[in-house]
């Protein structure tokens, strides 16, 4: 029987520079098992390469969460 992969909402936010004052994005991928995200490269989640992960979240709740917290 194979394994079942649990597939929740993933939500990333990140900033595109490691300054203070730069600007906080968000990006969530629906339906997308944790080890998909994990593998792909940072070309392939469209986000930039030296963009700075700051929070990762499972599940649909964390994107109403991270809104409140980061402002967007």
């Amino acid at each position: 029987m194979a394994d079942r992969v649990l597939k929740l909402d993933v939500t990333i936010v990140y900033k595109n520079s490691p300054r203070s004052n730069a600007k906080v994005r968000m990006k969530t991928y629906r339906h997308k098992a944790i080890d998909e995200i994990i593998a792909a490269t940072s070309r392939a989640l469209h986000i930039p390469e030296k963009s700075e992960i700051l929070h990762v979240g499972f599940g649909g709740c964390f994107k109403d969460a991270f809104k409140l917290k980061y402002k967007l």
